[in-house]
């Protein structure tokens, strides 16, 4: 079989196997190329005996996702928050609170018990999706939810709290100036 033909026949399954690793339909179909190309230079080591043609095209279309998947979230470079502000404009003032923003929301996050944490982080963070948390942890979407739920309501609760505190102490200041 040919490449062309290879293509014709398979690339609907790849495709499948392929897309929920990511959002670009460009990604996607960069992905679906590397796969093929990928199995056309190593074509002399698949074994028909061990596997069907479709079930080994359909493996090396799942580690080529995984592969780049991976690659694409390491180079997600986080900016150390003096350079972050290069990019941003505002007043200091903002700067100062938003700044003041990110530490009552780490504070927070320490707070939460640490499979919460970590599944919020990975949500919200790093903007993964909810099956691929509940896959890389080893555990069931609903799961997932749940901590989610659980972990934005403590969340809430904890940050309330310290904004109540806040304006209680602002009041305080306020009344002895």
């Amino acid at each position: 079989m040919d490449l062309e033909n290879l293509v014709m026949t398979y690339s609907a399954l790849v495709y499948s196997v392929i897309k929920g690793y990511f959002d670009s339909e460009s990604d996607i179909e960069e992905c679906v190329s590397d796969v093929f190309v990928k199995f056309w230079r190593a074509m002399d080591r698949y074994d028909p005996e061990r596997m069907s043609l479709k079930n080994y095209l359909a493996l090396i279309a799942r580690h080529t996702a995984l592969d780049r998947y991976r690659k694409m979230m390491s180079r997600q470079e986080i900016l150390p928050l003096e350079e972050a502000e290069l990019f941003e404009s505002g007043s200091v003032e903002e700067t100062v609170l938003d700044h003041l923003e990110r530490e009552d929301i780490l504070h927070a996050l320490e707070q939460l018990d640490q499979d919460e944490r970590d599944i919020i982080i990975k949500r919200f963070y790093y903007y993964k999706k909810i099956k691929d948390i509940a896959v890389e942890m080893q555990c069931n979407i609903s799961y997932v939810k749940n901590r989610i739920h659980r972990g934005k309501c403590k969340l809430k609760r904890i940050l309330i709290q310290k904004a109540k505190i806040e304006t209680v102490i602002d009041n305080i200041s306020e009344t002895e100036d």
